[in-house]
C-alpha cells in the first residue's frame, strides 16, 4: 500500500510555510520517525510530483520515547514521531499529515524552538534545595511525575498556553508536584508554591486537553491534587 506523507515545510522562521507530499511503499510497522529517516536517506529526495526536495529538517535524539525532541503534530494531534506508527495512522486514510508544533517559534520544517519550557522551569525555581524528603507512600507518584520528558505535547494541546504569557501548563504542575512534595518546608518551597499558583493555577481552566495527549500517560489530574495537598499551610 502506498502511503502519502503530507509535510508542512518552512525554510526559515520568517518564510512562508507550504505543504509538500512524499510517497512511501514498504513496511507499515515503522514509526513516523523511521519514515522521516528513510526519506532523508534517499540520494535524490523528490515529492510525488517528481520535484526535487531538500532534506527534511526535524529533531531527534533517542528514537526511544525518552527525550521528547521529536514532538510534532501528526494527523492533527500532538505526538512523538518515534511512538506514532504508520499502521495505526492509516486506518482511515493512506495520507499522513505531519506538521511542526504550532505553539512554539518555528526554526525550519518540523523543528521548533522549545526553549520557553526550560526558561519557564528556571523562572519557577523547579529544583530541590537540600536533601529530598521522601515518603514511602509517594514513591509511585514521584516516579510518574519523573516520567515527564518535557516534549511540549501537553502545551500544544492546551488552549491557555503561549510562549509569552508565562503559563507553564501541565509541564509546570507535574514538575511542581514532585518538587513541592520532596522539598523541605522553608523559603524555597514557599517560593515554588507561589510560582505554581502564578504560572499554573491562576490560568488553568482544567479542560484537561493535556491529559489526553501526554505520550507518557502521566495522571496529570492526580498531580494537581498532590500539589494542592503539598502546599505549606503555615
Amino acid at each position: 500500500m502506498k502511503i502519502l506523507l503530507k509535510l508542512r515545510r518552512q525554510e526559515n522562521p520568517t518564510a512562508k510555510p507550504y505543504f509538500q507530499t512524499f510517497a512511501y511503499e514498504g513496511n507499515n510497522n515503522i514509526s513516523v520517525a523511521n519514515l522521516l529517516n528513510i526519506l532523508n536517506s534517499r540520494e535524490n529526495l523528490t515529492d510525488v510530483s517528481g520535484k526535487k526536495a531538500a532534506k527534511i529538517s526535524w529533531e531527534c535524539s533517542c528514537i526511544e520515547k525518552k527525550c521528547g525532541a521529536c514532538a510534532m503534530v501528526i494527523n492533527h494531534k500532538p505526538r512523538l514521531a518515534c511512538d506514532s506508527f504508520l499502521e495505526d495512522l492509516i486506518s482511515e486514510s493512506n495520507e499522513i499529515i505531519v506538521e511542526p508544533l504550532r505553539k512554539f517559534p518555528k526554526v525550519r520544517d518540523l523543528r521548533v524552538d522549545r526553549r520557553s519550557i526550560f526558561t519557564g522551569m528556571n523562572e519557577m525555581k523547579m529544583w530541590i534545595e537540600g536533601d529530598a524528603v521522601l515518603n514511602d507512600d509517594d514513591y509511585s507518584s514521584h516516579y510518574l511525575s519523573s516520567r515527564c520528558i518535557m516534549c511540549g505535547c501537553c502545551l500544544e494541546a492546551c488552549p491557555n498556553f503561549n510562549t509569552e504569557n508565562g503559563f507553564m501548563g501541565a509541564v509546570g504542575i507535574v514538575t511542581a508536584s514532585k518538587i513541592i512534595n520532596q522539598n523541605k518546608e522553608g523559603s524555597h518551597r514557599k517560593e515554588v508554591e507561589k510560582n505554581a499558583i502564578e504560572h499554573f493555577f491562576s490560568s488553568c481552566d482544567q479542560t484537561m486537553a493535556c491529559y489526553n495527549v501526554c505520550p507518557m500517560e502521566i495522571p496529570i489530574d492526580d498531580m494537581l491534587v498532590r500539589v494542592s495537598k503539598g502546599f505549606v499551610t503555615s
